[in-house]
């Protein structure tokens, strides 16, 4: 049986989960030696919970919506640095910018037709993916 890995957590006023610590065997932070009670002198919130729920809950927090931007800003993040994941097809392109805005949750630029995007999601989401939501979006935009 595979024990999952416990941190000390600290959800912040904007509803973020802050991992203060990971707890050991013992029960104790493993950087502050400290137990959850004494952690919670400085953190009155502190929750005990599993590191790759955290992990999600961060990055649900830090995903946005596809928002419409200029050529000119989408090709300015092109030629930036070099992109991660770029695909090119007739129909539109899609790209990763390849710094990272926290763990794996970077920028997401997409070109659909002659209109151009960008959210926040994970490095790796695939082009067809990405031309899913910005499908997804274009479709909520359009008035009924």
């Amino acid at each position: 049986m595979e024990l999952k890995q416990q941190v000390f957590v600290n959800v912040n006023d904007a509803g973020y989960p802050e991992v203060i610590d990971q707890m050991t065997t013992d029960g104790k932070g493993l950087y502050s030696g400290q137990t959850i009670e004494e952690i919670r002198q400085r953190y009155p919130k502190i929750e005990l919970r599993d590191f790759d729920a955290v992990i999600e809950q961060q990055e649900a927090h830090l995903r946005t919506a596809p928002e419409m931007i200029s050529e000119d800003q989408f090709n300015d993040a092109l030629e930036m640095l070099p992109p991660d994941n770029w695909v090119r097809t007739p129909a539109g392109e899609s790209f990763a910018f390849s710094e990272r805005y926290s763990g794996r949750m970077t920028t997401i630029y997409a070109r659909l037709g002659r209109t151009y995007w960008k959210f926040i999601d994970v490095a790796s989401l695939g082009h067809m993916a990405i031309m899913e939501r910005i499908g997804a979006e274009v479709q909520r935009r359009v008035p009924a």
